[in-house]
């Protein structure tokens, strides 16, 4: 991703630093204007983008948004100038489009918004202009013309503040429900990938990975060898120092995203912009896979399940309301080498004695030409209510402008300062989770209710023998993908 930082934004940075000076230093250094921000006011060499001139009678534009402790919606909203410099960002960049188009931009609440929208639409209630909710959540709505298609708005997805691979890879029947932009964080918060201790990394006296990383060798032989390179289980049955600690499940596991990683794609789309499977030609290089890799993760001397991790730690301190959260702060401990996650996760990283980098996921061989990734089964993204009172032109008009704004304002101080240069300590991070953004795909099923397919992929794993499960069934999935795309045709 290209910093591009505009003069606006040089204004809030320098309001955010008079705000923290007039009211007090009540918030963390990390999320204050306090510190050397170095604001990128070069010469843009972008196209100039044109907006539709337009004013709606300073009407609400209301967002019906996700408010939860887990996946919840951040940084839509925001009252005022505090001192914080992404939630001034917000306030800015709302500021700026409510001017600009004379409307009120708000929120409507919920924990589960999808769990409404149907019966809104039904009964003619909706009193919100687009929704942001889980995409698994929300891609049960696609049907009986309940959400709108995106591509009624006329807009070109292809523009940078647009999340272009929800066109390419969820569009079902030519039509695209769902969609992701600049508006909203979670377009970066929650792709996985690997965080690395580099003490453990002195202490065992192993390979930079960075150096794999230059060279084009992050490959899974090397990435298996770092991960064995760490074993220290503790003689009395506590917990030690091992290789990698591992979430499980078909939805977000280690191995699900590593599969990812390595190329395998499960389903693909025909003519006629419906979806296939594409599992049976990638079968024997799966089988090749789960080998290599279940005989590393399966060892105890080398991997843990996190499960296992925060039942070997037992009552010691551990910070977190579930287990996933406990298990970071283990590897933030110094006990693994390697963990999975995402940006969101560096907050837990902030008091860690040793410093971290990051890594993609690791490449098949050599051979492979690209990185991959995708993000966390659970996250957020845009929805459009189907009604007779939608206005589509209105719809496109804003939520074009909003993204493109928040380019330039949201995103740099979210991205560029408060995770690039203020928690990734490695100057490589940088590049490595530009490398990692632009590599991010999306996979159907893990979206619109084919769950039965990952869930076969990551059973063959665990019992390592893909190959015959999927021979018993192939004909199943078969029909339950043809009965998928029926419902969209």
């Amino acid at each position: 991703m290209k910093k591009r930082i505009s003069f606006a934004l040089a204004i809030l940075m320098l309001a955010g630093i008079f705000a923290l000076v007039s009211c007090g230093n009540e918030n963390t250094p990390e999320n204050t204007g306090t510190g050397t921000v170095f604001v990128d006011v070069s010469e843009n060499t972008e196209p100039e983008y044109t907006f539709p001139v337009a004013y709606f009678n300073n009407e609400p534009f209301v967002v019906y948004n996700r408010v939860s402790a887990d996946y919840g919606a951040e940084y839509i909203i925001s009252d005022e100038v505090n001192g914080d410099i992404v939630s001034d960002a917000v306030f800015t960049r709302n500021t700026m489009v409510e001017e600009k188009y004379g409307i009120r931009i708000e929120t409507k609440d919920d924990s589960h918004p999808s769990n409404h929208v149907r019966q809104d639409v039904s009964s003619g209630s909706v009193d919100y202009d687009i929704l942001l909710d889980i995409k698994t959540h929300l891609a049960s709505l696609t049907v009986n013309s309940v959400l709108a298609d995106f591509n009624d708005l006329g807009l070109d997805f292809n523009k940078p503040w647009w999340d272009r691979h929800f066109v390419t890879d969820l569009s079902i029947g030519g039509r695209v429900y769902l969609m992701q932009c600049d508006v909203s964080i979670a377009r970066f918060t929650n792709i996985r990938f690997f965080y690395y201790n580099k003490g453990l990394i002195n202490d065992y006296h192993l390979d930079n990975p960075i150096s794999f990383y230059d060279n084009d060798d992050w490959t899974l032989e090397n990435f298996l060898t770092m991960v064995k390179g760490v074993s220290s289980p503790a003689a009395d049955g506590s917990l030690g120092t091992y290789g990698i600690v591992l979430e499980e499940g078909a939805a977000n596991s280690v191995y699900m995203h590593m599969l990812t990683g390595i190329g395998i794609r499960y389903t693909d789309v025909d003519q006629d912009g419906l979806f296939t499977e594409i599992i049976t030609d990638q079968v024997d290089k799966m089988d090749t896979f789960n080998s290599i890799v279940s005989a590393v993760f399966n060892d105890k001397n080398y991997a843990l399940t996190m499960d296992e991790a925060v039942e070997l730690n037992g009552t010691n301190p551990v910070s977190g309301n579930h287990k996933y959260d406990q298990a970071r702060s283990l590897w933030a401990q110094g006990h693994f080498l390697f963990t999975q996650s995402s940006i969101a996760a560096t907050n837990q990283f902030r008091e860690m004695k040793d410093d971290y980098g990051i890594m993609p996921n690791p490449k098949y061989n050599k051979d492979q030409k690209e990185y991959a990734h995708k993000c966390d089964k659970y996250a957020l993204c845009f929805a459009i209510p189907f009604h007779d009172s939608v206005d589509m032109e209105r719809l496109a008009t804003v939520m074009d402008y909003w993204a493109y704004v928040s380019r330039d304002t949201v995103i740099p101080n979210y991205y560029d300062i408060t995770i690039l240069s203020r928690r990734f300590s490695d100057p490589r991070s940088s590049d490595i989770m530009n490398k990692i953004i632009e590599t991010v795909r999306y996979e159907f099923c893990d979206v619109f209710g084919l769950n039965q397919l990952p869930d076969v992929i990551y059973d063959g794993f665990i019992e390592n023998n893909f190959s015959s499960k999927w021979a018993s069934i192939k004909k199943l999935l078969d029909s339950e993908l043809r009965k998928v795309n029926e419902k969209y045709k």
